[in-house]
């Protein structure tokens, strides 16, 4: 049996399977408000242990465990810099594996690589070989593959869409990340009177609100401009979207994105932009897959690992 676990940013979601192709156990955990990383780290570990008990299984048993995280991850399992995750940053993901589950074969990778990976097996990524994967949660993050390399240093969220525009958390100002992330979303509806809608909400109320037709208009726009900058740097790869508000959104969101970004698609690139197939459970399963992919290839994939 193998176990995936994945971090989010409140909770966490682990998962047992045989492999990543069957139907396996799943199980949630809220952390705390205000609860520190390790206290969060230790109790992802009960949930995972948790698990393991109730298949009557003992965690130093397990084949493999995986775990993913909502923050960018070293090829050695580190987690890297980031502004909403300063207190994990160093922290070695695969050691705390081994040593709180008794586990010696373990990786870590990035939710949204995790993500990604779940749709070249079973979502709208399937029988492409070069594409780029952006999810659009509290923040944006994105994973690219051409050809037979991954490239995760296509950073689509910084890129600086408005010359002196809103701010960032990093403290940049008019890049994608400030407009067009779930969070920024509902930050801006705030400001409009709109505060406690939903993504969905937002764009159903476009209909019949100037504020909330502004507001999605204007995400709409910013985004189709930084997806074409990505799409044109990559050579015209197929953009997938994912994430929070296309997973609440999309069949309201599509009709309002769609001539935003055939306006400024890049001439020679074919347009192709479509959403993800995957539940908030795709990391889950993504992280299995990491291991039978690495499994076929001898764990060396060709990634691009520059940051």
């Amino acid at each position: 049996m193998q176990l995936a676990l994945s971090l989010e940013r409140g909770g966490a979601r682990t998962l047992l399977s045989s492999d990543a192709t069957q139907n396996g156990t799943r199980a949630r955990k809220q952390f705390a408000p205000g609860a520190s990383a390790g206290r969060q780290w230790l109790d992802a570990m009960d949930l995972c242990g948790d698990l393991c008990a109730r298949a009557s299984l003992e965690s130093a048993s397990l084949e493999r465990a995986v775990v993913s995280f909502p923050s960018p991850v070293s090829r050695e399992g580190l987690v890297l810099d980031d502004t909403r995750f300063r207190a994990w940053r160093g922290y070695d993901l695969t050691r705390g594996l081994r040593e709180h589950l008794g586990v010696s074969d373990v990786a870590a990778l990035s939710n949204v690589e995790a993500s990604a990976r779940f749709e070249t097996r079973f979502g709208a990524l399937q029988s492409l070989d070069s594409w780029l994967f952006v999810s659009l949660d509290e923040r944006i993050e994105s994973w690219a593959r051409v050809g037979t390399t991954d490239v995760r240093s296509v950073h689509v969220g910084a890129q600086i869409i408005e010359r002196d525009g809103a701010l960032d958390e990093w403290g940049r100002r008019g890049s994608l990340e400030a407009y067009c992330s779930a969070e920024s979303l509902r930050s801006r509806a705030q400001s409009s009177g709109l505060g406690g809608e939903t993504s969905a909400r937002l764009f159903e109320l476009s209909s019949s609100s100037f504020a909330a037709q502004s507001l999605c208009d204007d995400f709409c726009a910013r985004l189709a401009q930084g997806l074409a900058n990505a799409v044109a740097i990559l050579g015209g790869v197929p953009v997938c979207l994912g994430g929070e508000v296309v997973r609440g959104a999309w069949p309201l969101m599509w009709p309002r994105l769609e001539p935003f970004c055939r306006s400024v698609w890049p001439p020679r690139a074919g347009f192709s932009v479509f959403a993800a197939s995957g539940d908030e459970d795709a990391a889950l399963w993504g992280a299995l897959l990491r291991t039978e992919e690495e499994k076929r290839n001898g764990g060396d994939r060709d990634t691009n690992s520059s940051s």
